[in-house]
């Protein structure tokens, strides 16, 4: 089942810090955004169990994909390379089997607006994200400002 992207959580708590903070007040690089999520990731797993919905996702990068699947569950995805359409997709779903999201096995799916085109990016690696922790970095850094 597709989901309508959600604003970037990040670009947000950027946005919230420097409309809080001086004018010179430091903004997430693309290369920041990236290092918060992957610092939160854990150790590789070979699949997870999805029943269909995913309630958010966020682009990390040109080769990965938060997804998550409840408010406090979340995976990094790390896709082939070439699935740079990921960060202008409105719409994101994924292949499944059996109610399960395999590595080198299923996909993310990725339409862009007005192309009925559908683009396969194989899962390369699955990791689980540590959402709390997270969360509590996006705070820290709206904090700072």
């Amino acid at each position: 089942m597709p989901i309508t992207r959600q604003p970037h959580v990040l670009a947000i708590v950027a946005a919230l810090a420097v409309a809080g903070c001086a004018s010179n007040a430091p903004r997430l690089t693309n290369q920041q955004d990236q290092s918060l999520y992957r610092a939160h990731a854990g150790e590789p797993v070979k699949s997870f169990r999805y029943f269909g919905r995913i309630r958010q996702w966020e682009t990390v990068g040109d080769s990965g994909v938060a997804v998550w699947t409840r408010p406090d569950t979340a995976f990094l995805l790390d896709v082939s390379q070439g699935c740079l359409d990921l960060e202008w997709s409105p719409s994101l779903s994924m292949t499944t089997e059996r109610d399960r999201v395999q590595v080198g096995f299923n996909d993310i799916l990725v339409q862009r607006t007005g192309d009925k085109a559908v683009k396969r990016c194989r899962i390369q690696a699955i990791r689980p994200l540590d959402v709390k922790g997270l969360r509590n970095a996006q705070k820290q850094l709206a904090d700072l400002g």
